[in-house]
């Protein structure tokens, strides 16, 4: 039975590690209509850096399979 509870505990201990690094490269931006509230949901991809702000972005869409996708840039 120890085998078996360790075993279990690395599985938990590995996936646990592996969630927490895909929910801190999650970004998410909220757009706001002129109303103040937020418009048509959320926009969320993944990114090594935070989204900063003091700087801008451009945020393009484009349609890949009928799939929405927005493309997310820093403004040069």
């Amino acid at each position: 039975m120890g085998v078996e509870s360790a075993l279990l505990g690395s599985i938990v201990t590995s996936i646990g590690g592996l969630l927490g690094i895909v929910i801190s490269k999650l970004r998410c931006v909220y757009r706001h209509d002129d109303n103040g509230c937020c418009a048509a949901g959320t926009a969320c991809g993944f990114s090594d850096k935070p989204l900063n702000d003091h700087h801008e972005i451009e945020i393009f869409e484009h349609s890949i399979d009928a799939t929405p996708v927005l493309i997310i840039t820093k403004k040069s």
